[in-house]
């Protein structure tokens, strides 16, 4: 079933991280709701996979592939200024794009700290900041990709635990100011996902990956295409755990 907006227009949706893992199972998501999905990521090639996967998702879906890397300022401020002008408004905007690394809390780690939040948390806030009244035209939604490591935190993580910490303060702070113009703030905080991330973090710890006892990308994006499909709704704070 399209997604349609006013006027008969179909929905659009913004994707970060929309190369591979959550972010590109997301896009196909809404893709086979007949969204036009704009797709954000640093590989060219595989943002044109996700493309291809997302119009071969439903006859009405439409993929605009955007090379941006958004721990650079100017990247992020030429993203959002393609999409001010190219969409009347945003239905959703995913932040699934995310870094993860086995880092210490001691000062040395300082650089790792760093590369965690401007990725996990500066770069949604500019993206965000810059599209909220494309958002706000269509009380849309904010969708962010959190993790369990912003609720209870593993030695080893310290850069990646505070940096998504950080960003569940944020998007709880910008549901708060934003729910009186009809804008909804989701967070999801899925446990492992079976991603190339979390394949490379458990064999970095000499783990065996399994990803069939982990959650799959298209559980996460199965929960964005609520949000999307129940406007009445606000999910605020989602827990994502593989049954047992």
């Amino acid at each position: 079933m399209a997604s349609i907006g006013s006027a008969g227009r179909s929905l659009v949706a913004v994707v970060t991280g929309a190369s591979n893992g959550i972010g590109r199972a997301t896009a196909v998501a809404l893709g086979a709701r007949g969204m036009h999905v704009w797709l954000v990521g640093r590989d060219v090639a595989r943002l044109e996979q996700t493309a291809d996967a997302v119009r071969a998702a439903h006859e009405d879906a439409r993929a605009h592939p955007c090379v941006a890397d958004l721990t650079v300022r100017a990247d992020v401020d030429a993203l959002a200024a393609r999409l001010l002008a190219a969409a009347d408004e945003i239905a959703v905007l995913v932040h699934a794009a995310g870094v993860a690394q086995a880092t210490t809390s001691s000062a040395s780690a300082a650089d790792d700290f760093d590369a965690h939040h401007t990725i996990n948390v500066r770069a949604p806030m500019q993206l965000t900041e810059a599209l909220l009244p494309l958002v706000r035209r269509a009380r849309g939604a904010v969708v962010v990709v959190n993790s369990m490591s912003a609720l209870q935190v593993a030695a080893g993580f310290a850069g990646y635990a505070s940096s998504k910490a950080a960003a569940r303060s944020w998007a709880d702070v910008l549901r708060a100011e934003e729910a009186p113009r009809g804008v909804r703030v989701c967070s999801v905080y899925p446990a492992q996902v079976a991603t190339d991330m979390q394949e490379a973090i458990v064999r970095a710890f000499g783990g065996t990956y399994d990803p069939g006892s982990m959650l799959q990308a298209s559980d996460v994006a199965d929960l964005v295409g609520y949000v999307v499909d129940h406007p009445w709704i606000e999910l605020a704070d989602v827990t994502v755990r593989r049954a047992k």
